[in-house]
């Protein structure tokens, strides 16, 4: 829908400079950055929404309630690359969650939202579920049970496997 989507892109601090590059120059889109500045400015840096980029820790961290600023923006789609990163963990049957975790669970929900990662889960069934939960959390409790199956995940997930890329010319 071009410069009337709300977009935010939630990248480690490293990678929101490739993104902002990327974007510009593979799809002409100029994204707003959120920067400590704009955050001293008070308000809601976010009042018009726009196409936004954010350091994850920055959101996760709360500090002057970015987040929930953040929260009052009607997204059309929120992105989080590195996705590995927002981690929850399941022991002695009590449920783990990190801060990136929770800013992760709070933006996504009732939002369209992309889960980004090259990095393959641990093979931990139960902080799979935590992790897919992030997606439909009706659907994924987050501890699995005894004796459940793994569940279908073909609806949720795309793989991409290097061997099977190509470049745009075939």
């Amino acid at each position: 829908r071009g410069d009337a989507a709300n977009v935010l892109i939630v990248a480690p601090g490293s990678l929101t400079d490739q993104w902002q590059d990327e974007m510009s120059e593979k799809f002409h889109l100029d994204f707003n950055t959120l920067t400590k500045e704009l955050i001293d400015r008070g308000g809601n840096p976010f009042e018009r929404g726009g196409l936004w980029l954010s350091r994850l820790d920055v959101l996760s961290r709360n500090s002057s309630n970015i987040l929930d600023h953040a929260l009052q923006t009607d997204w059309d789609l929120v992105v989080f690359d590195e996705a590995h990163k927002l981690s929850a963990t399941v022991f002695g049957g009590e449920v783990k969650k990190t801060k990136r975790y929770q800013m992760a669970e709070r933006l996504g929900a009732s939002r369209d939202l992309l889960l980004m990662t090259a990095t393959p889960h641990s093979g931990k069934e139960e902080q799979f579920q935590l992790f897919l939960a992030l997606l439909d959390a009706d659907r994924f409790e987050g501890a699995a049970r005894e004796g459940t199956r793994r569940v279908d995940v073909s609806d949720l997930m795309r793989r991409m496997v290097k061997e099977e890329l190509v470049k745009f010319d075939g």
